[in-house]
């Protein structure tokens, strides 16, 4: 004999079977649409330098930061930051670079070697250096020259000039060290002589000269002008 079930919980089992469905639906979106856990905003950005010249030095804005190769990134602020990587004996890369927070830029600089480091030194502090014949500096030398074939000048009062032609490689360290020689001096050195004049033998030669042609010329002058002289050189008077 079958029992008839009321109508009431027919519907009721419907309901919750439905129920159940949709939820097993639902389940996964929900666990989706969970609000995520609160993270802290990235409030800096980081910059990343590179350059093929080593030991080429690092500023931002206008602060020494280290040089090439640098490892790892810097932390900036986001904003516009000023970045300069020179190195001697090259051009330098200089520009403004933007920081967005939790984000990495990269600043990459291209230095063209242009001249040759030049050291000069010499024996005699304060030489004046000259290239190409232009005065470029004094002794101990230390400066970046342009790169080709350069002549160099070193002098300093009494000695003798030094001149050499070099070949600069830009980017690369000339380093010269100089010997100064003394002058020659000019003609025979005179040794000093304390004697006064009326004591050199030569003086008393020169006044006794004088004095004889000088009485000479005054008994000639003296004479009358028609006083003669004989044919054997004696003086007749009239």
């Amino acid at each position: 004999m079958t029992v008839a079930r009321p109508r009431f919980f027919s519907r009721l089992i419907a309901c919750l079977t439905s129920l159940a469905v949709v939820g097993a639906a639902l389940t996964p979106a929900l666990a989706f649409a969970k609000p995520p856990k609160n993270k802290k905003q990235a409030s800096t950005g980081q910059l990343a330098v590179f350059s093929f010249v080593q030991g080429a030095s690092v500023e931002v804005d206008g602060k020494l930061v280290g040089k090439i190769p640098l490892t790892g990134t810097f932390e900036l602020t986001p904003g516009e930051h000023s970045v300069r990587v020179f190195a001697r004996g090259h051009t330098e890369v200089a520009d403004q670079v933007t920081i967005v927070a939790g984000e990495t830029a990269e600043f990459e600089a291209d230095l063209i070697a242009v001249a040759g480091i030049v050291k000069i030194r010499t024996n005699i502090d304060g030489a004046t250096v000259a290239v190409d014949g232009k005065i470029a500096g004094t002794a101990p030398f230390d400066a970046d020259v342009p790169a080709g074939k350069r002549q160099i000048l070193v002098q300093a009062p009494g000695h003798k000039a030094f001149t050499q032609t070099v070949e600069l490689e830009g980017g690369k360290v000339f380093d010269l060290l100089v010997t100064l020689e003394p002058a020659a001096v000019a003609g025979a050195e005179i040794a000093p002589d304390d004697d006064p004049i009326y004591k050199k033998w030569w003086f008393w030669t020169i006044i006794g000269a004088v004095v004889v042609g000088g009485t000479a010329a005054g008994v000639v002058l003296g004479m009358p002008e028609d006083t003669e002289a004989s044919s054997d050189g004696r003086i007749q008077l009239p």
